[in-house]
């Protein structure tokens, strides 16, 4: 009897937190005494529709005071001024990140939907309708609602779509069709929609236009969107373009092999190709980009190699952050800002070491005395490398610098006193990587802040380099030495004897020779390591021990 009493109540207060509720607003605001007024817990409202007239406080009060809110209609109702807030507007963030709500349908009469109203709304499923007085679509307005399906369809109304409105819908697919009246569309506005395939214009807008899916500007001096879900194999991105918007591949995964862009591009936006997974080869950066955005090529993956022409000014953080295969970023000689060394970025004088890049196979890596910074995820990812020495010279590391190293053992650090580091300097490597410091060092390192992270700090005196490997056929004897060793086996064109803490000690600079003698009679006894940079422009790093 009583099992059956149990059932009998858990069956009834379903039905009760499933039921149907109704009210009628007379006057904006009045949401919450109806509801009082009902005997009705806004806690446990389901499935409401509301009628009669309403303001933002009224729509806040659902967003915050009802829990478990899932099925909302408020089709017939009004939406009046309320405070700053204007009638007739979705008010900004009405319901932002209200996961539970499943179901919208927006009042008739609205003409605006404000910035977030739907922001992270990730619930809401099905097919989304817009009202047909709807002029203006806020930044954000429906932000990774990710389970709304079907077409997306923009009311002919419509004259001005916010940044982001639409952004990680990836429910919506097939094709979407950009009315005459559209005048403004925010950057990023339809970024990383998975599923929709193509972006049409009608011909008589007078501010955008399309080719083969892909929208731009009028004239297509701006490309703002290449669909996430359209496939294209080596897109070569027409010669009317002069700016990439941001995010305007983001996550266009169906993009794969070669990118072409023109030499009418200067500039090239945020997040710009984020995830293009599928894009591959070299990317040829044309001699008429002057800016490369933050993220731009953020998680491609696919690119093995960089070409940076005179042309670029500027470089955005993280620019190539996850192109985990990228083996030489290479820069023009005539570019006034940049340079490479070795296929590694730096500004033009190697002060800032910028960019080493992720695929880079050498497992032993001497930061140039000349550097005095090294840039916020200047080593991120790069997992071939195990040493790194840091000169004397350098007095900052940047955010996240080491980062992604799993295979880092050793970081050689050439001051006797600490300097300050970030937080996050040496983040996701203190535990798997011995910090070499000077003799007579390290306790003040084990007393610094972020450097006593590292659970093993050691100095010069135990030193190890064994794990050094030649990256090339040149040959190193004798080793250990006392007053000569012998280089042999390719054509050379440099040799540098480095100590542990990347200071040069001895230049060498042979004629082509494929034999050298190097006299280190003069060096102390230790451990370095020697530089040879052979005629095909390769470099080795190879192992000496003075005796």
């Amino acid at each position: 009897m009583r099992k059956n009493v149990f059932i009998l109540l858990t069956t009834l207060s379903s039905i009760i937190a499933t039921a149907q509720t109704t009210v009628n607003v007379t006057t904006a605001g009045g949401l919450r005494s109806a509801i009082t007024t009902a005997d009705i817990s806004a806690k446990t409202v389901t499935n409401l529709i509301v009628t009669g007239n309403i303001d933002a406080s009224d729509i806040f009060f659902m967003r915050d005071s009802m829990p478990i809110l899932s099925t909302l209609d408020i089709e017939s109702a009004q939406i009046q001024a309320y405070s700053s807030y204007t009638a007739n507007k979705m008010p900004e963030n009405s319901f932002y990140i209200k996961a539970k709500l499943t179901s919208i349908k927006l009042p008739n009469s609205i003409t605006s939907i404000g910035n977030s109203a739907f922001h992270g709304c990730t619930g809401l499923t099905g097919n989304l309708t817009i009202p047909a007085s709807v002029t203006s679509i806020g930044g954000f307005a429906f932000y990774n609602c990710n389970r709304l399906t079907g077409s997306l369809t923009i009311p002919a109304s419509v004259v001005s779509i916010g940044g982001c409105s639409f952004a990680i819908c990836r429910g919506f697919s097939g094709s979407l069709t950009i009315s005459a009246s559209v005048t403004t569309i925010g950057e990023g506005a339809f970024s990383d929609c998975s599923k929709i395939t193509d972006i049409n214009v009608d011909e008589n807008n007078s501010k955008y236009s399309s080719a083969d899916g892909v929208l731009f500007n009028k004239d297509k001096s701006s490309l703002i969107q290449c669909p996430a879900g359209k496939v294209i194999d080596s897109y070569a991105i027409p010669s009317s373009v002069t700016s990439i918007a941001s995010m305007a591949f983001d996550n266009c995964s169906g993009l794969t092999g070669t990118l072409t862009i023109p030499n009418s591009v200067v500039s090239i936006g945020v997040y710009a190709f984020r995830q293009c997974y599928g894009l591959t080869g070299t990317l040829n950066i044309p001699n008429s980009v002057t800016s490369i955005a933050s993220y731009a090529f953020l998680y491609c993956n696919g690119i093995t190699n960089v070409i940076i022409p005179n042309s670029v000014k500027s470089f955005g953080a993280f620019a190539f952050e996850g192109c985990n295969k990228i083996a030489s970023i290479n820069v023009d000689d005539n570019n006034t800002n940049y340079v490479d060394v070795d296929g590694v970025l730096f500004n033009k004088d190697t002060t800032i070491l910028i960019r080493y890049p992720a695929g880079k196979t050498i497992d032993t890596y001497i930061i140039p005395s000349s550097v005095t910074g090294i840039s916020n995820d200047a080593f991120s990812d790069c997992t071939g490398l195990k040493s790194i020495s840091i000169p004397v010279s350098v007095s900052s590391i940047g955010a996240s610098a080491f980062y992604g190293c799993k295979n880092l053992k050793q970081i050689v650090e050439a001051q006797t006193i600490p300097f300050s580091v970030t937080q996050n300097s040496f983040s996701n490597i203190t535990t798997t990587c011995t910090l070499v410091v000077p003799k007579g060092s390290i306790a003040a390192y084990q007393n610094a802040n972020y450097w006593k992270d590292f659970t093993i700090i050691t100095d010069e005196t135990t030193t190890n380099i064994t794990e050094v490997k030649n990256s090339t056929s040149l040959n190193l004897f004798p080793n250990p030495a006392v007053d000569v060793v012998k280089i042999q086996g390719e054509k050379m064109q440099a040799a540098t004897i480095y100590n542990l803490f990347g200071e040069s000690q001895m230049h060498f600079y042979p004629q082509g020779e494929e034999s050298i003698s190097l006299d280190i009679k003069n060096l102390k006894p230790g451990y370095y390591l020697v530089s040879v940079k052979t005629s095909n422009g390769k470099v080795s790093l190879l192992k000496l021990l003075k005796e």
